[in-house]
């Protein structure tokens, strides 16, 4: 394995160089790498070379997609409309955000100042930027990997990894060259507060996060709802077919939601634990800078990991999860073999820490304690939810006895879910604490995220892969085709449950070290103590704010369903030659319309979290703002895993039974299943991600707002 892993980074680094371009960019980099090194210090330095290494190989993979055959033939036409869709969608959904960001930097930069307005503007650009590149990799691969199909299986895993891959390097690579580079830059520039600016920069992120989660997954479910819906009135209306607009949009759905959503989503998780742990660094040391740059050291090392991980990838007798998951536990290897070093470079003879006094081979095993938490995770998702294990078993066999008992038994094992997840996240920081005090729990959490390139690779996987089967069924490809599309497709599923556990993971010890933050400054004005009535109402607000956003997301589904189904029905109307294939659908209509209403039913779920902690904050109090942060993450996390789980497990029931068990695809089983699938496709799809964003959001709203208090 070692030899392999040297070997793999030996090509790769023959393969960047090779290139003039690729080349003349690392001698541009270097020049900065060493400016910033020299004037401000060298863990922004090293982060910064790190991100554009990284970059560096999302060129040479996009290079390499770019070079594979597109589809042509049967398969083109699939293609295109699924791009004409995209094109509308993500126009719209992007003019917007740049609209509400816009609109939001001058009230920033009057309340606070212009370097937090500063780098607000550079946090939602670069998510922004992250998600769009994301999107755009994603769709353009649909088509190469429908080709590939057509070579077999090592082909089609190829190209979809290689898709799937530039995204993930993307986020994690354009977060960290933000952190760092906004850190470096108004250092240089002499600025009082840089760390500050940071916040502005990690609230950017929060506003793009939380628009394209939430919006994502509104478009995704509505999709698939209007999908299933417009095909049903006749028996001559086409459901998955070309002819059908939301068939289109139902691919679409996938790429916006798990892409610019997921995409969105870990850059704004990695950011902010970047920026809360250098902002606690900077409070318990006095503002000592090696301490400071510490998690950019980590976030440096580890993304390089990911890079060598990901060019090490081999696809072994087919075995496609086998293959994916390996990547992840090689680069926490490497990642775990490159901390120790940093540590002992940063606290070898031992540091200061508020009232802690920390050793390097603390701070170190915090950061292993980060790894095992995500392995915990990863691995309580999958066997909550996959059929491989009892407890969805458990749940399938209910649907003997009807869909009371179905869905009884999927709520019932998604409340019990929580329990092992939580009591994880639980040890964790207990540990961490025990290691290095709370700033052993920051470089956890630090250390968890850095392997977020990693992870949003693995979620965008999923889409990728689905739309290259899809796109093979459409074009009626030979069954040896077909069957590879399929197995692609079906790995991509099963790592989205996995996916989702570390996001929402993440979200909650990200939001942990933001209270600490937060407990940190109100100390310095007024103290935190349980016992204050003030907190206590504090947290009884937080507690009810996830409840609330849950009962405006679910029914935002329907309006932009409902519309895209009369738009279906109109164009079949008014265009009869739709149907002989004699006219074209307006697909691009059809998905901008889609966009316009879900970033409608947007609104008020984005506004929640948003008003709720600025109100709470200036009429009630610090105290009471502090209680509201901690009451959110906890019912928050709470109904998150719940509804994530029971979604999944729903779901995983209704294909366990339709393969054959409990009587199979036609039997009442099915029925009973099919409908609590119904139940909860849209609270694992669009519900229970968008929890762990607004836990998130609240977090970084009340600490960004802080200051005014």
């Amino acid at each position: 394995m070692p030899r392999k892993l040297l070997d793999s980074t030996r090509q790769w680094i023959v393969t960047i160089l090779s290139d003039r371009r690729n080349r003349n960019l690392a001698v541009i980099g270097l020049i900065i790498t060493v400016i910033i090194g020299i004037e401000e210090s060298w863990g922004s330095a090293f982060a910064f070379l790190s991100a554009l290494l990284a970059l560096l190989e999302c060129l040479n993979t996009l290079d390499w997609l770019h070079s594979r055959p597109s589809a042509n033939g049967s398969l083109q036409g699939a293609v295109q409309a699924i791009q004409q869709a995209a094109d509308a969608c993500w126009r719209r959904l992007y003019k917007t955000l740049a609209a509400v960001a816009a609109l939001l930097l001058l009230p920033v930069a009057w309340l606070l100042d212009w370097d937090v307005a500063g780098g607000f503007a550079a946090g939602s650009i670069l998510s922004a930027l992250a998600g769009y590149l994301g999107l755009t990799v994603s769709i353009r691969s649909h088509g190469r990997a429908a080709q590939a199909a057509q070579q077999g299986l090592p082909a089609v895993f190829g190209v979809v990894f290689k898709g799937a891959a530039v995204t993930g390097l993307l986020v994690a690579a354009l977060g960290l060259l933000g952190v760092a580079g906004c850190y470096a830059i108004l250092t240089l520039l002499g600025s009082e507060e840089p760390l500050s600016a940071l916040v502005g920069f990690v609230a950017g992120a929060s506003l793009v996060s939380i628009f394209a989660r939430v919006c994502g997954g509104i478009i995704s479910k509505a999709a698939d709802i209007a999908g299933d819906v417009s095909g049903q009135p006749t028996t001559d209306s086409p459901a998955l077919d070309l002819r059908n607009p939301a068939s289109i949009t139902q691919r679409l759905g996938e790429s916006i939601r798990d892409g610019v959503g997921m995409a969105g989503d870990l850059f704004e998780t990695y950011t902010a634990t970047l920026m809360a742990t250098m902002l606690l660094a900077a409070i318990l040391t006095g503002g000592l800078e090696s301490a400071v740059a510490f998690p950019l050291l980590l976030g440096g090392a580890s993304l390089l990991a990911s890079v060598v991980a990901l060019a090490s990838v081999r696809l072994e007798e087919g075995h496609i999860l086998a293959a994916l998951l390996r990547i992840v536990l090689v680069a926490a290897g490497l990642s775990s073999l490159t901390f120790y070093p940093l540590c002992l470079l940063t606290f070898g003879g031992g540091m200061q820490m508020g009232s802690e006094h920390v050793s390097a081979h603390g701070v170190y095993f915090a950061a292993l304690t980060g790894f095992a938490l995500s392995a915990a995770l990863v691995a309580l998702a999958g066997y909550y939810t996959s059929a491989s294990y009892a407890p969805l078993r458990s749940v399938a066999v209910a649907a003997r006895g009807g869909i009371a008992n179905l869905f009884t038994a999927g709520l019932v094992l998604a409340m019990r879910s929580t329990l092992l997840p939580i009591l994880a996240v639980c040890t964790a920081i207990w540990a961490a604490h025990a290691f290095a005090g709370l700033f052993g729990v920051a470089v956890a959490a630090t250390a968890m995220l850095s392997l977020t390139g990693l992870v949003a690779g693995l979620d965008v996987f999923n889409p990728i892969a689905a739309n290259a089967g899809y796109i093979s069924e459409l074009a009626d490809t030979p069954a040896a085709v077909r069957h590879a599309a399929r197995e692609i497709a079906a790995a991509g599923r099963a790592l989205q449950a996995l996916t989702r556990g570390y996001a929402l993971g993440g979200a909650a010890l990200a939001a942990v070290v933001i209270f600490a933050d937060y407990t940190d400054f109100l100390a310095e004005t007024a103290g935190f103590v349980l016992l204050d009535y003030r907190v206590v109402v504090g947290l009884l607000l937080g507690a009810l704010i996830p409840y609330l956003f849950v009962a405006l997301l679910i029914p935002a589904v329907n309006r932009p369903a409902a519309e895209l189904v009369n738009e279906v029905r109109r164009q079949w109307r008014t265009r009869p030659g739709i149907f002989d294939r004699t006219d074209t659908p307006e697909y691009a209509r059809a998905a901008d319309q889609l966009t316009r209403l879900s970033l409608q039913e947007t609104v008020l779920p984005v506004l929640l979290p948003i008003l709720i902690p600025i109100a709470a904050g200036f009429l009630l109090g610090a105290e009471v703002l502090g209680g509201l942060l901690l009451g959110a993450l906890v019912t928050g996390l709470l109904l998150a895993i719940t509804l994530s789980t029971a979604g999944s497990v729903w779901g995983n029931a209704r294909k366990y039974i339709e393969e054959g068990h409990y009587g199979g695809q036609d039997s009442e089983a099915a029925k009973a299943a099919s409908t609590t699938d119904a139940v909860g496709a849209p609270l694992k799809d669009v519900v229970g991600p968008a929890l762990g964003v607004m836990i998130k959001a609240v977090s970084i709203v009340g600490l960004l707002i802080a200051p005014l208090l």
